[in-house]
């Protein structure tokens, strides 16, 4: 069933600018200049400007004798036209040029930077990069740069992490500007999920979100992972990898596809085989040309140019000996034989004549056939339920079904019957009970029985939903109910319901609500309305904002230059003179109108009923139940602070930079340190330091006169800022460094190592991998030495076992440090030998 093409059913739907007369758009005049006009046609503009662009963020960039500026969709000039260039606006910000130099303004036309730039992307996901005498830095939308302009190229924020590159070499850091990996890298992918791809003298690897290098840097090519599985290469071969970096499908496809679901196709020697995901196995012989996806546990298969079904095992359940097949739906499948179709069942027994020209799949128990050009349809028996006698028929919706004689269509129901007149230009999908049916350009109503509920009179009328139809006659709009009632006469310009009980009406360029039972509530006196929540609108008035609960009270004055919702719809975020502040559902202040920005609140209220801090937590002694722990980043000029979800200021507006909670502590900087301060605003630490991580384990690394060591969450010093770096905790352990040396400390500051080795691995399963004098080997959670250092290469412990390798040859150790016999296990043995065989 067609669904009939109608520009209105673009624009009634448009909530927040109140119809398609409200969409502003620049025009070009007859004297070459540029102007704005609505949709309607209607000029909003004269024809002034040597150029508009199109609106980005509610402004657009005009242009006029080479100087640049912005106007909002009235035509008013809201940042003049003073800049040599100016890019549109993204999340907020934009670039304007001054001279041969950008910077970073607001949409107040506020400059938040200097005039150094060359060049300034757009702002994506809260950051843009800039460049500056050819280097390249960051700048994050929240708390300004992030890093300086050092690098020689940047790629773009992509799941956590920027990819760096300086003097050739390329790398990763956070989004705080902290290094994640060295920067030894020749090529660095972005992180694609929680892993990312790099290159090292022209082979790739893999590295997680911990900067730990999964694999060797030794295939050839390699793809993202798709299902927990990716694809590596060497030799041309293809085989996979698991997210711990260990080969788990052996490299010997010429062509491999990704794991859909459980399931990945594969070719080698030019034959196809299906691999399992879990076991890792394939199950199919090779024999196969094609193999289609699986629909009701079977697939199509081809094989000698014949076609024929397996199971998910791998069984070739039907035979290859068809010419083509549809895939099965409802138990049925479609096949085809010497030029006739036919259906056979799951078990490949054939239930009809095998006499079909055409066929479409089975649908509401019902399937589509044809002979001798003539359309019916069939039940799963093959009997004919419904005669062949049509010119075309839809499969059947909501146990109806469209068919056509010549040019006209109609309806018939399951029995066959035609609930309708075949008299029709085109048919509607029956929803809420009612089907809409053009004839003679108009637009009516029937009900499941085919009865004629509204006559075909309407130019233009909306499927029904929530009991009403959006009608149109002469342009006009309307409302409909399920009986045929015009419950909102067709008056209005445009009309738009908003809610199961509002609706918006447009007339005259002004807005106004109603019910839906065509009771007014306000009067069609606003600029534009849009809905914040259930009971909760804002609106314009006079070029000002306000709000309207959900009956149309005015529940606010008008004297906001803005208003916009808020990830709380509870809350909205008002605006007047550039300044924001906070109203609740009800009007009134949550937070003053003073503040120059204020983010989304984080966190959730605390609930009494449950668990209390966790031994983590730094606010464990205090009194939970008069703590918020929801809370939102406020700025005033260029400081920031936290409000909690009261809008109490808990902290004073005073720090350069914000960091998120976490296990109720955030990271805060002030001229140039950092410091720490609690869930209710209290500063935890005494001193303030040069450099800061982020709390792991209960635990931080802190920087003080270019050495580093760690604090807690109370703010006890647990290890002096001693060494040269230091890693954040992980499984009870932090590495350590000295002189480029490494080694570990406990969560309670003892160093279990010397610092004597070349590089450390993270602990997994209670155990760690070293390097030393190009030598590896593993210490235990005591800093013991569970083997020698002296393996060519190694693996991280998994299910209490690790590969190591040896004068070329590999073996397997358990956690004691004692060598498994590769005899007497059959699986590692394997391991092993693949292994050997990469």
């Amino acid at each position: 069933m067609r669904n009939n093409t109608n520009l209105l059913i673009a624009i009634l739907f448009i909530l927040n600018i109140g119809g398609v007369k409200s969409i502003v758009k620049p025009t070009i005049g007859d004297n070459d200049k540029y102007g704005l006009e609505r949709g309607d046609g209607s000029i909003v503009l004269k024809a002034s400007y040597d150029k508009i662009e199109d609106f980005s963020e509610g402004l657009a960039i005009a242009s006029k004798n080479d100087k640049y500026g912005f106007l909002d969709a009235k035509g008013r000039v809201v940042i003049p036209l003073k800049y040599d260039n100016a890019k549109a606006f993204s999340e907020g910000y934009c670039a304007v040029k001054l001279n041969t130099k950008w910077a970073i303004i607001d949409k107040t036309g506020k400059v938040l930077s200097n005039f150094d730039y060359d060049r300034i992307e757009p702002f994506a996901n809260g950051f843009s990069i800039v460049k500056k005498s050819d280097k390249y830095g960051i700048i994050s939308s929240d708390n300004g740069a992030i890093t300086y302009c050092i690098y020689d190229e940047i790629r773009e924020y992509r799941n956590g992490f920027f990819a760096v590159k300086l003097n050739k070499k390329w790398g990763y850091i956070d989004k705080y500007g902290n290094k994640l990996t060295k920067l030894k890298y020749d090529y660095a992918n972005n992180f694609n999920g929680d892993f990312a791809a790099v290159v090292m003298d022209k082979k790739f690897g893999f590295i997680n979100k911990n900067g730990i290098e999964i694999t060797p840097i030794k295939y050839e090519l390699v793809w993202n992972f798709s299902n927990g599985l990716a694809k590596i290469s060497i030799n041309k071969k293809i085989g996979y990898i698991d997210e711990t970096g260990k080969e788990v499908i052996a490299m010997i496809y010429d062509e491999a596809s990704n794991f859909d679901a459980d399931l990945a196709q594969c070719k080698r020697n030019n034959k196809l085989y299906l691999v399992d995901r879990k076991t890792r196995n394939e199950f199919t012989n090779g024999s196969y040309q094609v193999i289609e996806d699986f629909s009701e546990n079977m697939a199509a298969v081809k094989k000698n140019s014949k076609w024929g079904f397996i199971d998910k095992t791998g069984n070739q359940m039907i035979s290859c000996k068809y010419d083509s097949v549809l895939s099965f739906a409802e138990g049925m499948a479609a096949v085809k034989y010497n030029q006739k179709w036919e259906f056979i069942d799951q078990s490949g027994k054939e239930v009809s004549n095998g006499n079909f020209q055409e066929v479409k799949s089975f649908k509401e128990g019902l399937a589509a056939a044809k002979v001798y050009e003539r359309w019916g349809f069939i039940n799963k028996t093959g009997s004919i339920v419904v005669k062949l006698k049509y010119d075309r028929v839809n499969s059947f919706v909501n146990n109806f079904a469209e068919v056509k004689v010549g040019i006209r269509v109609g309806m018939i129901d399951k029995t066959g019957k035609e609930i309708t007149p075949i008299k029709y230009s085109n048919t509607g999908d029956f929803t809420e009970g009612l089907a809409r049916v053009w004839e003679n350009g108009k637009i009516g109503f029937i009900n499941e029985s085919g009865e004629v509920v509204v006559s075909p009179k309407y130019d233009f009328a909306t499927a029904f939903e929530d009991g009403f139809s959006v009608i149109e006659n002469n342009k006009q709009c309307g409302l409909l109910d399920k009986n045929g009632r015009e419950i909102i006469p067709i008056i209005y310009d445009y009309i738009n319901p908003i809610s199961p009980n509002l609706v918006m009406v447009y007339k005259d360029y002004k807005c106004g609500l109603v019910d839906k039972n065509g009771k007014s509530l306000t009067p069609i006196i606003y600029e534009r309305l849009f809905k914040i929540s259930k009971n909760l609108l804002a609106v314009e008035r006079n070029s000002k904002w306000g709000l309207l609960d959900g009956k149309g009270k005015e529940i606010t004055p008008f004297i906001y230059n803005s208003i916009e919702s808020y990830a709380d719809e509870s809350i909205v975020k008002a605006c007047v003179n550039g300044l924001y502040g906070l109203l609740k559902s009800d009007g009134k202040e949550l937070t003053p109108v003073k503040y120059s920005n204020i983010e989304d609140f984080i966190g959730r209220g605390y609930d009494k009923e449950e668990t209390k801090a966790d031994e983590n937590d730094a606010l464990g002694s205090f009194d939970f139940e008069h703590l918020l722990y929801r809370y939102a980043k406020v700025k005033q000029g260029s400081s920031w602070g936290y409000i909690n979800a009261e809008g109490k200021e808990i902290t004073p507006i005073v720090y350069s930079k914000l960091h998120d909670f976490k296990n109720g502590i955030s990271k805060v900087e002030r001229g140039g340190s950092f410091e720490f301060v609690n869930f209710l605003g209290t500063q935890i630490t005494n001193g303030q330091f040069d450099d800061a991580g982020e709390f792991h384990e209960g635990l931080v690394q802190i920087k003080k006169e270019g050495k580093w060591g760690f604090i807690d969450n109370t703010g006890k010093e647990i290890s002096p800022p001693k060494y040269d770096n230091v890693s954040n905790f992980s499984n009870g352990f932090a590495t350590i460094i000295v002189n480029n040396k490494m080694g570990f400390i406990d969560k309670s500051g003892n160093e279990i190592t010397p610092i004597k080795y070349d590089y450390t691995w993270q602990f997994t399963e209670d155990v760690a991998l070293v390097q030393l004098n190009n030598k590896v080997g593993y210490i235990n959670s005591s800093g013991k030495e569970l083997t020698e250092i002296k393996y060519e290469s190694a693996y991280m412990f998994s299910n209490g076992v690790a590969p190591l390798k040896l004068n070329g040859k590999w073996i397997f150790i358990d956690k004691n440090g004692q060598e498994i016999d590769l005899e007497k296990n059959q699986a590692l043995k394997e391991a092993a030998l693949k292994l050997e065989g990469n």
